[in-house]
C-alpha cells in the first residue's frame, strides 16, 4: 500500500488541473489524516498559485472524495480562514512593538529577554520561540563575537525602558502560541472542532478531544515518567552526570559559591538526568555519536547554570574550542565526529531558537535559554535520532533498535524467569514472509508475543503523532502475529521446543500480544485492539513486583492493561477549559492533575 503521506506530498507538486485529476483518481477517506497532518488545506487556501475559484474547485474535489470527513474538512477550512489571519494580525502587532523599541538591536532585545525570562521561568516555550523568531526577523542582528567581546555592558535602565513592551509582546506571543498549538492539535488528530463562528468582532470555537482514552493515557504516561524521575533523583549519578557534577563543583569552588547555591546547581543538573528512562540510558551509552551529543548539551546546560547562578551578565560566549576542551570525551573524540555533532546541534538549535550561533566557531548563551521545560535529554534525542540529517545517525539508531533494544528486553525477561527465544521469529503464511515476532517468551503457561519499537517522542502534537504512527504499525504487526499463532495450534510449541527441548505442549496456555516501546506516553494507544503498548520501564517494574506463580493473574492483567495497576494523579473526568481574550474565544476539553 502506498504511503498516504507521500501521496499528499506529491499533490503539492502538481498544477491546478493535475491536482484536481489526481484527487479524483487517488484520494479516498483513508487519506484524511495524512491530508491534515501535511496541512494540505492550509497550503491550498494560502497558495498564491491558485485563483479563488480554483481553490474552491480543489476543496470541492476533496469533499467529493472524503465523504465521511466532510464536516471535519469544512470546519478545518473555516478555522484556517478565520484564525490564520488573526494569528497574522497578532504577529504583526508583535513586530510593530519590536521595531519601535529595543534600538533596532537583537542584542538589546536578547538582554531584555534574558532578564524577563529569569523573572518568569514558567513562560510557555512556544511563546518564547515565536517571540524570538519575530525578533530575528525584524531587528538588526548585531550579535557578533566582535560586538560582544568589546566589553559592551548594558545598564539595567535598558531593561526598565523596555520591560512593559516585552511584557505586552509576550502576551501577544502567548495568544499566537495558543492558536498554533490548537492548529497542531487539529492537524495531528488530537482534537476536532465541534462548532466554530467566524464572527468578525470575536471569533469563537469549541473543540473536543478526538480520542479521550488516548489523551488520558498521555497524561498518565507523563505522570509515570515524573514518578520514575523522582525515584531516580536519589540514585547514584551515572558516568556522564558524574563528570558534569564534578565540573559544576569545580566552578562553584572557583567562584566561592556557598553551599545553598551549590546544592541548587547540583539539583538542576540531577533533574535533567533523572528524566532518562532505561532505554535512554542504554541508548546514550551504547552509541558514540549520541553520547557525544548528550555530552555537548550537558556542557552547555552547565554553562547556562553558571550564567544564571554565578553571573550578573545576561549572556556569555562559548567557543567551539571551549566546547571541545570542556566536554566529556573531548580529548578522545575524532575531529570528524566532533564537527558532525557540533554542526547537528547548531543547526537544530538555530532552527528551534534555543540559543544563537554567532558564527561557525562560537555561540552566545543567554539567560533567556533557561525555563522549566528545557530538557537536555529531549534535545539530545531530537538531534541524535534525526536520521535524515546523517547516515551515521541512521546507522546508530538502526543498530540500537535492532540489536541493543532487543537484547536488553530479552535479558530482562530472562532475569525474571522467562524462557526467551534467542532471536526474532519470522512467521509465514503460504510460504510467504508475513511478519516478525521480536520477542517470544514463556513463563507459567503465559506466552508473551512482543513487537519492539524505539519511538522517540517529545511533548508536542507533531512528535506525539509521529511516534503514534510508528507504534500503530507495531500494533498491527502484533495483531497479525497473534492471528497466525491462534490459527496454527502447534506453532508456538514447535518454536519453543527448538530453543528449550524440555518444554511440554501443555505448558503453553495463554498468548498475550504486546508492543514494548521506549516511551511511557502511549498507555491507551491500542485500547480498542486489546493489544497493550507498554514502555520497557513499566514492563520491568511489573516483572519485578510479580516474580512468583501466585502473581500470574497480576502479570496477565498488567500485560493486557498496564495502566490498571497504577493510581495516577490525573482525573479520569474531563473538564471544559476556556481561552477567553478580546481577540478570540476557544473552549476545549482536557484532563487535569488531581
Amino acid at each position: 500500500m502506498r504511503n498516504p503521506n507521500n501521496i499528499i506530498r506529491k499533490l503539492k507538486t502538481l498544477t491546478y488541473s493535475q491536482l484536481v485529476a489526481e484527487i479524483d483518481s487517488t484520494i479516498d477517506d483513508s487519506h484524511f489524516d495524512a491530508l491534515m497532518a501535511q496541512k494540505f488545506l492550509e497550503w491550498v487556501l494560502t497558495s498564491k498559485t491558485f485563483s479563488i475559484s480554483e481553490k474552491q474547485d480543489i476543496i470541492s474535489a476533496l469533499s467529493a472524495k472524503l465523504s465521511t470527513h466532510n464536516d471535519d474538512l469544512f470546519k478545518a477550512k473555516e478555522f484556517i480562514e478565520t484564525f490564520t489571519p488573526l494569528s497574522h494580525t497578532l504577529r504583526n502587532e508583535i513586530e510593530t512593538l519590536l521595531s519601535g523599541n529595543f534600538e533596532n538591536s537583537l542584542f538589546v532585545f536578547s538582554f531584555c529577554l534574558g532578564i524577563y525570562s529569569q523573572d518568569n521561568p514558567n513562560i510557555p516555550s512556544t511563546a518564547k520561540t515565536i517571540l524570538f523568531a519575530l525578533a530575528r526577523k525584524i531587528l538588526r542582528n548585531d550579535i557578533s563575537a566582535n560586538h560582544i567581546q568589546g566589553n559592551i555592558v548594558l545598564a539595567d535602565s535598558v531593561y526598565f525602558r523596555n520591560h512593559i513592551t516585552i511584557r505586552k509582546a509576550f502576551h501577544l506571543a502567548i495568544l499566537c502560541g495558543a492558536l498554533q498549538e490548537k492548529y497542531d492539535a487539529l492537524s495531528f488528530g488530537r482534537e476536532r472542532i465541534v462548532s466554530i463562528s467566524s464572527n468578525s468582532v470575536k471569533p469563537t470555537m469549541h473543540l473536543q478531544l478526538s480520542d479521550e482514552n488516548f489523551e488520558l493515557g498521555l497524561l498518565q504516561g507523563a505522570a509515570y515518567s515524573t514518578y520514575l524521575a523522582k525515584m531516580r533523583q536519589s540514585e547514584e549519578p551515572g558516568y556522564i552526570q558524574s563528570f558534569y557534577k564534578c565540573k559544576m563543583c569545580s566552578i562553584c569552588t572557583i567562584y566561592g559559591i556557598d553551599k545553598e547555591y551549590k546544592e541548587f546547581a547540583f539539583d538542576l543538573l540531577s533533574r535533567q538526568f533523572s528524566c532518562m528512562n532505561i532505554t535512554d540510558r542504554f541508548y546514550f551509552l551504547t552509541g558514540s555519536i549520541p553520547s557525544y551529543i548528550l555530552s555537548i548539551y550537558s556542557l552547555i546546560f552547565c554553562e547556562i547554570i553558571k550564567l544564571i547562578l554565578l553571573s550578573n551578565s545576561t549572556y556569555s560566549i562559548l567557543s567551539k574550542n571551549e566546547i571541545r576542551k570542556g566536554m566529556l570525551w573531548g580529548d578522545s573524540i575524532s575531529d570528524q565526529d566532533f564537527e558532525l555533532c557540533y554542526t547537528l546541534i547548531i543547526e537544530h538549535e538555530e532552527k528551534n531558537l534555543h540559543f544563537l550561533p554567532m558564527d561557525n566557531n562560537s555561540i552566545i548563551l543567554g539567560k533567556w535559554m533557561y525555563d522549566n521545560d528545557f530538557s537536555i535529554i529531549e534535545h539530545s534525542k531530537m538531534v541524535a535520532l534525526n536520521c535524515s540529517k546523517s547516515s551515521v545517525l541512521g546507522q546508530s539508531a538502526n543498530f540500537f533498535g535492532k540489536e541493543v533494544f532487543e537484547r536488553i528486553t530479552r535479558e530482562r525477561l530472562e532475569h525474571f524467569g522467562w524462557k526467551v527465544v534467542k532471536s526474532p521469529v519470522c512467521l509465514k503464511t503460504f510460504k510467504q514472509n508475513t511478519t516478525d515476532i521480536d520477542v517470544l517468551a514463556l513463563k507459567n503457561g503465559i506466552v508473551l508475543v512482543g513487537q519492539l519499537k524505539v519511538a522517540n517522542c517529545g511533548r508536542d502534537s507533531y512528535q506525539i503523532w509521529k511516534a503514534k504512527q510508528t507504534l500503530m504499525r507495531a500494533v498491527e504487526q502484533s495483531r497479525i502475529s497473534s492471528d497466525i499463532i491462534n490459527s496454527t495450534p502447534n506453532l508456538l510449541y514447535s518454536i519453543f521446543k527448538k530453543n528449550y527441548p524440555e518444554i511440554e505442549k501443555v505448558e503453553i496456555r495463554e498468548v498475550i500480544p504486546i508492543v514494548v516501546t521506549s516511551t511511557n506516553y502511549f498507555l491507551n494507544l491500542a485500547s480498542q485492539s486489546n493489544i497493550a503498548v507498554i514502555s520497557l520501564d513499566m514492563l520491568i517494574e511489573i516483572m519485578f513486583h510479580a516474580t512468583d506463580t501466585q502473581n500470574d493473574t497480576l502479570i496477565v492483567r498488567s500485560l493486557r492493561n498496564p495502566a490498571s495497576l497504577y493510581h495516577f494523579p490525573v482525573s479520569s473526568e474531563k473538564v471544559t477549559s476556556e481561552i477567553d481574550q478580546p481577540e478570540f474565544q476557544i473552549t476545549y476539553e482536557e484532563y487535569l492533575e488531581i
